[in-house]
Order: structure tokens, then C-alpha cells, then sequence
């Protein structure tokens, strides 16, 4: 007689394991499970937040780190929406708990029942080995997406073959307009991949906003020179400059008309970036041009839609992108050389609040990341974050309004240029990556 005989008739059969006895612990192991999912979010968005910016992280010393992910904005990046990296993480994180639960269970219960009556142990020791995975999941899942590895795109394409593409706005029917400053021209996109030419204004068409009239506003540099070595880049000013001005574009019949070309006593020179106030007015920068050792600085304007008034409302700067808050409280400037994000006080329609000396243009510092970044173009979330478009080291940088880093998307063309928001919610963004003539979603 065995040893399990001898048990067995002894002490009678062990009870039977059913599912519902188990049940209970399966919950518990869950809940577990997420709290510890749940409390593991901000150290998943620290990395996310430290490490995609920098893919040169390694040969820089670890004190970028405390700048752009700490956890005292963990809170602040989940209100302002950058919090999608952490939810992403959060919903990965408990699908592949439940996949390690529902693929655990059977084989823990198997054995259970199998090898009583130690099934009650042998179930907690399986359905809790069964639970690492999740770490390896949300590794490989942010590196999956930061990385893009096995060619999987994240973005679509939208239009190619532009020369040197910026200033994107979404029109009422859907359809994009964008300029191609190297061909002087404003240029229509469709949702099938077509484009075809709107207006031809000539000079450097650049930024552009649709105004409360639905005509574009253009503003235009008045034109650059170019190297096509590999891709565009601009290298300057064109020798046919005729200077810089806003101008007004028909949707319907192409007509352009210049509403300005002057601003404060003084020609325009290379106006960049626009947007629209919600009492119809707009502001835009002046973004100035080298020539040689002469450089003509740049300004920040205000101006009515009717051409009946401009001012120069900030000075100096060296302004590119512009954009204002949702509740039209600041107003945000981007500055190209120097890779900062500025802030001023909107206090009335056309009229800017200025910081004391010693702010060298006036205004707030927001944002300026470690590194080698020049800031172009930028558009603000619904959620009250900036998207600023990134030079040299391609791609978008979102910054909350206190300045905290909360995502970095690297995209392959080094003259990333402009992005603005549309589609259901203002939730698709549209960007124009110029050095390689495409228009992305």
C-alpha cells in the first residue's frame, strides 16, 4: 500500500477544489496586481519622459533627468493630456495581467485539482509567477513604440513631392492648405493624396491661418535661397527679395492681396507664423533675415483682418511660431536660435503684458531644453500643452504651460516645421516636413 493509500484512508478524500473556492483569490491577485500597475505609472512616465528626447542620453550626463521627468509633474502631465504615455503603459499593463490570468488559471487550476491538497498553494505560487511578465510587456511596448522598429509607421502620409511645405491649416471641407515656400505658392491637399495649387503669391509664403472671413492669411517672408544637397534647407536670404507681407488669399478664386508691409514705422521683413485672437484680430511674428553679418531683428506684431491696423507689440526677439492659449490668456512665441519657448500676459486685444528687466524679449521663459534644439512653428493643444515643431534634431517637443517636457516624437526629417490640429476633437495632428516635401498625419 502506498504512502497516498495509506493517507487516503486515514483521513478520507481531500475536498474538492472548485472554482468558486478559487475565485476569491483570483480577484484578490488582480486588484494586486493593478494597484501595483497603478502606482508603478509615474516611474513608467518618468522614463518615457527622460528617455525619448535623447537619443544621445548615453554620452550626456545624467542631470537631464530631473529636468523633463520628475514625479512633482506627474499630476500636471496627466491634466494637461500629456498623460496618454502613462495611460498607454496603464491599459498595456492590464490587458497582459488579464492575458497572464485568463493563460495562468487553467494550468494553476489543472494542477490544483491534480495534486490535492496542496492545490491551494501550488494555485497562489503559479497565478503569482504568472504576473512578471508585465514588466518585460510595458519595456517592450514603449520601446516598440518610441523605436518603430519592424517598419511599423506612425504616421500617415498624406502629400510628397512639396517643395519645402509649411504653414498647414485645416479647411472646413476637411481638406488641407498648406504653402511651399520654395515655389511661392499656397497649395490645397486632399484626403486622396492630390494636391493642387490654390494661389501663387510668389516670394516665401510661410505661416498661415484661416481668418473668421474663411479667406487664408499668408504671411510671407518674401523668399529664401536654397540648398538641395540632400533634401531642402534654406541657406538665406533670396537675391530677389522684395521684402516681407501678410496677405490675403481667396479660398474660391485664388486672388491674393497684400493687407501689410509695413508694421511700426518700419518694412516687414520676414513675417513666419500666425494665429487668430477670438475677437478676429491676429498676431504674428517677424522672424527677421541674415544677410551676411547684417542681421535685421525680429518683432512681434498685432493686426486687424480689414487692414485698418497693425502694431508692433514685442521687441526684440528672434520670434518663429506663435500660438494662444485656449482661454486666450498668453500668448506663445517660439525662438529658432536660441531654442526657447516664451510666454506673455495677453491683457487685451493686441496689448501684452511685459516681465521686467532682466528678460532679454519681455516675456516669460516657459521652456528650454538641454541640448542642441532650434524651435520653429508650434500649435496649442485643446488640453492647454505646446507643440512646438523641432529643428536639427526632428520632431515635436510638447511642453506643458509650467514648462515640464511632456512627450518627444523624433520624426526623420531634421526641418520639422509646423504642425496644427484638426479632425474630430482637434485630435489628429498634421505636420509639414519640409526637407523632405511631405505632409504627415
Amino acid at each position: 500500500m502506498t504512502a497516498r493509500n495509506v493517507a487516503l484512508e486515514q483521513n478520507g478524500p481531500p475536498p474538492e477544489i472548485r472554482f468558486a473556492d478559487l475565485l476569491p483569490q483570483v480577484i484578490r491577485h488582480a486588484v494586486l496586481i493593478l494597484l501595483v500597475v497603478l502606482l508603478l505609472a509615474p516611474l513608467v512616465w518618468l522614463l518615457m519622459t527622460a528617455f525619448k528626447p535623447y537619443p544621445e542620453l548615453f554620452l550626456r550626463p545624467p542631470e537631464v533627468l530631473p529636468k523633463n521627468g520628475t514625479l512633482v509633474n506627474f499630476s500636471e502631465g496627466w491634466a494637461i493630456g500629456g498623460g496618454k504615455g502613462i495611460q498607454d503603459s496603464i491599459i498595456v499593463s492590464t490587458l497582459s495581467t488579464v492575458l497572464c490570468l485568463v493563460l495562468g488559471f487553467p494550468a494553476a487550476y489543472a494542477l490544483a485539482r491534480r495534486f490535492p491538497p496542496h492545490g491551494q498553494l501550488s494555485f497562489t505560487i503559479l497565478s503569482l509567477r504568472m504576473t512578471p511578465p508585465i514588466v518585460p510587456v510595458i519595456g517592450v511596448y514603449i520601446l516598440f513604440q518610441q523605436l518603430s522598429l519592424f517598419g511599423m509607421s506612425r504616421f500617415n502620409l498624406l502629400a510628397e513631392g512639396l517643395a519645402f511645405p509649411e504653414g498647414p491649416v485645416v479647411l472646413p471641407d476637411g481638406d488641407l492648405a498648406l504653402v511651399e515656400i520654395s515655389r511661392g505658392t499656397v497649395t490645397r491637399a486632399g484626403s486622396d493624396g492630390r494636391t493642387h495649387v490654390l494661389a501663387e503669391p510668389g516670394g516665401g509664403p510661410n505661416g498661415a491661418a484661416l481668418g473668421p472671413d474663411g479667406a487664408l492669411y499668408i504671411c510671407n517672408n518674401g523668399g529664401f535661397s536654397w540648398q538641395r544637397d540632400d533634401g531642402w534647407r534654406p541657406i538665406g536670404k533670396a537675391p530677389d527679395n522684395r521684402g516681407g507681407r501678410i496677405e490675403r488669399v481667396d479660398i474660391g478664386t485664388g486672388k491674393v492681396e497684400v493687407l501689410y508691409d509695413r508694421g511700426g514705422g518700419e518694412p516687414l521683413c520676414a513675417p513666419n507664423d500666425i494665429v487668430f485672437d477670438r475677437h478676429g484680430g491676429f498676431y504674428f511674428t517677424d522672424h527677421g533675415h541674415r544677410d551676411g553679418r547684417r542681421v535685421d531683428f525680429g518683432a512681434v506684431f498685432y493686426a486687424r483682418a480689414d487692414g485698418s491696423l497693425i502694431r508692433q507689440v514685442a521687441f526684440p526677439i528672434g520670434p518663429n511660431g506663435i500660438g494662444l492659449s485656449p482661454d486666450g490668456a498668453r500668448l506663445y512665441v517660439a525662438e529658432t536660435s536660441s531654442g526657447r519657448l516664451w510666454a506673455y500676459p495677453v491683457v487685451a486685444p493686441g496689448a501684452l503684458g511685459a516681465v521686467a528687466w532682466p528678460s532679454p524679449t519681455g516675456s516669460d521663459l516657459v521652456a528650454a531644453l538641454p541640448g542642441f534644439w532650434r524651435f520653429d512653428c508650434l500649435a496649442v493643444e485643446e488640453g492647454f500643452a505646446i507643440a512646438i515643431a523641432t529643428l536639427r534634431l526632428g520632431g515635436i517637443v510638447a511642453v506643458s504651460p509650467a514648462g515640464a517636457l511632456v512627450e518627444r516624437i523624433a520624426i526623420d526629417d531634421s526641418y520639422t516645421t509646423n504642425i496644427c490640429f484638426g479632425g474630430p476633437g482637434r485630435r489628429t495632428a498634421f505636420l509639414t516636413l519640409s526637407s523632405t516635401g511631405r505632409l504627415v498625419s
